[in-house]
């Protein structure tokens, strides 16, 4: 709040949204935040983030609800606090010389071409490049947050473009294209990466993606200029037109916008800095400042390239990378591969991993014996192995590949992926506890060939016996009645209409009202019954996990018909048949639960 009103380094949008994005869903912050702001007499801020939260006069605390009748004179009225009237700025700020439209957003496959024709179109020349990265700031810290780079900038003589990093990035193959940007960014003689505190920009990439990390430990491309910078300070500050003889002045500007001052007279405009960058679409401001912040550093070079009357000079900071890079690119690497601090663990999980199957061994193995992560490139194959009752986690997508690593050695999981991330994780496993599935192909086959591969024997019963949803293997059984009450319920139907016979009728597993099973906390997930189909079913199935509530429809039926050949194709033969209805397991009297509406 001082940022945007007092100090004023700080937009008013981008204040909204990091500000939304706190309390949204939230209504104790919620209130706070309006208690906050009454009690800076911001009456405009209160009746702005009144309306955005919708929280009515008379669910506000009393002295806010007297703070706002005080106001009721007021002649303000509530509208964003982007279109109250300011002063203008009396700061001149730093402006890139290029047009809007010379700005590219790469989001797509043809945007994302046009970089990579810019990068090499003259693939023998020296080409000079403004690089930046920004990620949106973290405030409400929780076990599962995550900061992650979100937008990469890539300055060129004549275009920037912004990359989306976090939407766009991943979808690209990685064998071909994401590997081939990497060497050319931070691995290329003819390329040098003009940058601005490197460090930090390294190692959220290393953690953000890992494909980078081997171009960014070779890292030749680099020029630092914030080490040219403390350097031309202390030895050449003449050089800098707008530089101060003064010491006790001090700039208000720090880092990379004060270097731009002295070279310029302008400093860079950092309102912007903690802006949501995951938000899509970016606003014209935040497309600006992150312009800016790349673009700058092409002008710097050029600056002092005339200043210095040589570029000797300036290469010679070329490859130089800032202190302790290395380690902390190599630390991050090592963080994404521990599941506990304890330095132990890689002994326990070593002598885990020399019980646990192995392709090699032609010992059949049941579904339960054994455990799979799959990373965020494969979530069909993950699903398609829930349906068969493996205990599969699956990343999400912006989920980091390494977070596999933690899996595997938290969990004794085998790790599943593909292409460069495929190699990343197989160098950092055991042998055999690392695969890449046949690709370009449908998940259905991607999965006969890891239950082949790995001899896992599928019956009849383990089939659906997990969540597709959550992975969850611990279901509840749950009489009809309960559900057509809940169903009732939940789409707002009154009994006495629809189920008169089930007026005086007292649910044994479902608490109607909270709408959670008896003793629990986690919502029901019901969807896909109709009124024309809800009192089909004698009984449903609830995942106690996240809730979610199956039964065996048409869709059960159907999915169970298609798979069931996996008891009979996809397992391994072996010369023991004779023995194989003599298995423990297979006369479990256990209760068999399906997925069955749910689409996959």
């Amino acid at each position: 709040y001082n940022n945007i009103n007092d100090e004023k380094t700080m937009s008013d949008e981008c204040w909204n949204e990091l500000v939304g994005d706190i309390v949204q869903d939230n209504d104790d912050l919620s209130e706070y935040l309006i208690e906050i702001l009454a009690d800076r007499d911001d009456i405009v801020a209160v009746k702005y983030w009144m309306a955005q939260l919708d929280r009515p006069y008379y669910a506000l605390p009393a002295w806010v609800q007297k703070y706002i009748h005080i106001k009721q004179n007021s002649e303000l009225k509530a509208i964003p606090r982007t279109q109250v009237t300011k002063e203008n700025s009396p700061i001149d700020y730093y402006k890139i010389p290029l047009e809007n439209n010379e700005i590219i957003f790469i989001d797509s496959m043809s945007t994302y071409e046009r970089l990579l024709d810019r990068l090499f179109k003259n693939n023998n020349e020296e080409i000079f490049i403004g690089f930046d990265c920004e990620w949106k700031p973290l405030f409400n810290y929780t076990s599962t947050s995550k900061q992650r780079i979100s937008v990469m900038q890539i300055a060129l003589p004549n275009e920037i473009f912004l990359l989306d990093l976090l939407h766009f990035f991943h979808t690209c193959d990685p064998e071909t294209i994401q590997q081939r940007l990497a060497h050319r960014l931070f691995d290329d003689d003819q390329v040098t990466l003009l940058c601005y505190g490197f460090k930090t920009d390294a190692a959220m990439l290393s953690a953000s993606y890992p494909i980078f990390n081997r171009a960014l430990l070779s890292g030749k491309t680099l020029l630092d200029l914030s080490l040219v910078q403390h350097e031309l300070l202390a030895a050449k500050r003449d050089i800098f037109p707008y530089a101060t003889t003064n010491n006790n002045i001090s700039s208000k500007d720090k880092g990379l916008s004060e270097f731009v001052r002295l070279c310029f007279g302008k400093p860079l405009n950092k309102s912007e800095q903690c802006s949501n960058w995951e938000r899509r679409p970016l606003r014209n401001a935040q497309m600006l400042y992150a312009a800016n912040d790349a673009y700058c550093l092409v002008e710097i070079y050029k600056f002092l390239s005339n200043n210095l009357q040589s570029t000797d000079y300036l290469n010679s900071f070329r490859g130089k990378k800032p202190k302790k890079l290395d380690s902390t690119i190599a630390r991050e690497i090592d963080e994404n591969f521990q599941d506990t601090p304890n330095n132990n663990n890689n002994n326990i999980n070593q002598s885990q991993i020399s019980n646990d199957v192995n392709h090699t061994s032609n010992e059949i193995i049941r579904p339960y014996q054994i455990k799979f992560v799959v990373d965020n490139m494969l979530h069909g194959l993950g699903k398609e192995l829930r349906v068969t009752g493996c205990d599969t986690v699956i990343l999400g997508d912006d989920d980091p590949h390494t977070d596999a690593i933690r899996y595997a050695r938290a969990e004794n999981r085998i790790i599943l992926s593909r292409g460069a991330p495929y190699n990343l994780l197989r160098s950092h496993t055991v042998e055999g506890r690392c695969w890449q599935p046949p690709l370009n192909v449908p998940a259905k086959e991607q999965r006969a060939a890891v239950l082949k591969h790995f001899n896992v024997k599928i019956l009849p019963e383990d089939i659906f016996s997990r969540c597709t949803l959550c992975n969850g293997g611990d279901f509840a059984i749950v009489d009809g009645r309960d559900m057509r009450l809940l169903w009732c319920k939940i789409n707002n139907y009154l009994i006495k209409d629809l189920e008169p016979d089930l007026i005086n009728y007292k649910p044994e597993m479902i608490d109607i009202d909270r709408m959670t099973l008896y003793n629990e906390n986690v919502p029901l997930v019901l969807t896909g019954l109709t009124l024309k189909n809800y009192r089909s079913y004698e009984e449903f199935y609830v995942c106690r996990q996240c809730g979610r509530v199956y039964w065996q429809g048409t869709h059960w039926r159907r999915r169970l018909n298609r798979n069931i050949s996996l008891t009979e194709n996809e397992s391994t033969q072996d010369n023991d048949d004779d023995n194989k209805n003599n298995d423990d397991d297979d006369d479990d009297d256990g209760i068999v639960f399906y997925d069955a509406e749910s689409t996959m």
